[in-house]
């Protein structure tokens, strides 16, 4: 029997991330340093670990029957309620409840948001630069993802001539990623002002992804949505807990949008997942309402270590890098030395020093590696390792 006619042909040839490829290969060196996964090397702060304990034992939100039945579909009410005091208070977005469905993790929202508004064939804009996750997604739903660069020259921010040569009649989204991964761009007001009107002339939707959104060392974040009502009527914004509060592995994630897709959010969701866990949901009405100085500490260590992987990569001979605004990634340009997987994987033998190849990201991701923003003394290790590896991996 031949297992591989039960496999459809859109999952067989779905490549696996080379992010993950990287870090199993780095977990075979005992001694390495791990720079590949975006992994907050910090805890979710106590009251939120009490609070999910709590939700345990005890029914946790108006109309719960007990401690664990199934959730509201789209998510327990007063989380969506202090989701919609911190997108008016902070992303300058002005929701209700009913526009917020909660989600395990941002990337279920990104999912649910690409299920929802594509239909097979159609086209979606996507940066490159850009997150694996959303070309894996557009292919799985039998949608088209196209790409628009972005260069090194203009700060890994988009350029609206670019995005406008690869429209095309089948495109029907663009996606913006800001801060960025895996760049560390911050796109300024006057980027999304111009993305804006691109996507009102061609009546495109938008869908804005901003896990990153707390980690802004220059500069602000701005979110798209906030920019007018036309723009907020076609947005699909998207936002995570997992970055901001070292909470990764709880997958928790929001989706804002108009009233008219987020009823579908939820009802796929159902199809879906049934839901998202009770208990980690309460630890997010605890994470809005208990911890913004531990989030600003946790900022300003981060701020730290950019701030020490930049002046040592810039002393670094043929290398050379974009300071990042955003984000928790370093993406220095290492061309000259060879192709990025090469690099890469060269680094991981020669120097035991893990970090993802470029071309992981995109066509215009090759020439570069990202690296993780790790603690201070692993970041100091890793930059003398690569420092002293460099002569051996000349071209």
């Amino acid at each position: 029997m031949d297992i591989n006619k039960y496999i459809a042909e859109r999952v067989r040839n779905l490549p696996f991330s080379e992010i993950r490829a990287m870090l199993r290969q780095v977990k075979q060196i005992p001694d390495a340093v791990n720079l590949t996964i975006g992994e907050p090397d910090f805890e979710p702060f106590e009251p939120i670990k009490k609070a999910i304990v709590e939700a345990l034992y005890k029914p946790s939100y108006t109309g719960a029957p007990r401690p664990c039945a199934y959730p509201p579909g789209n998510g327990v009410y007063e989380l969506r309620e202090e989701i919609a005091k911190k997108v008016k208070t902070e992303n300058k977005i002005d929701v209700t409840p009913e526009e917020i469905v909660i989600t395990n993790g941002a990337e279920q929202g990104l999912f649910l948001s690409m299920l929802t508004i594509l239909n097979p064939g159609e086209e979606i804009l996507l940066p490159d630069p850009g997150f694996v996750t959303y070309g894996a997604i557009a292919k799985v739903i039998s949608a088209s993802p196209t790409y628009y660069p972005l260069y090194e020259e203009n700060e890994f921010r988009p350029l609206v001539e670019d995005i406008k040569r690869n429209l095309t009649k089948k495109t029907k989204a663009i996606l913006i990623n800001s801060p960025n991964n895996p760049t560390g761009a911050v796109y300024a007001k006057k980027d999304l002002e111009e993305i804006a009107e691109l996507a009102v002339e061609h009546d495109l939707a938008i869908i804005s992804d901003e896990p990153y959104e707390k980690f802004v060392y220059e500069g602000k974040h701005v979110s798209i949505a906030s920019l007018d009502e036309e723009v907020r009527k076609r947005t699909i914004s998207i936002f995570s807990f997992s970055k901001t509060y070292g909470a990764t592995g709880l997958r928790l994630g929001y989706v804002v949008a108009p009233p008219e897709l987020s009823k579908h959010f939820a009802k796929l969701l159902l199809y879906n997942t049934s839901g998202v866990c009770v208990p980690v949901q309460i630890g997010g009405i605890e994470a809005l309402r208990c911890c913004e100085e531990e989030v600003e500490r946790i900022i300003e260590e981060y701020k730290a270590r950019r701030d020490l992987a930049y002046k040592r990569l810039s002393e670094m001979p043929d290398i050379h890098c974009v300071k990042p605004k955003g984000a928790f990634y370093m993406f220095p340009y290492i061309g000259k030395y060879g192709s990025s997987k090469a690099f890469a994987l060269n680094l991981l033998s020669k120097a035991h020093v893990g970090v993802v190849p470029g071309s992981a990201y995109g066509e215009h991701g090759e020439g570069y590696i990202r690296m993780y923003l790790a603690k201070r003394e692993l970041l100091e290790e890793a930059m003398d390792r690569i420092e002293n590896a460099l002569k051996y991996l000349e071209n």
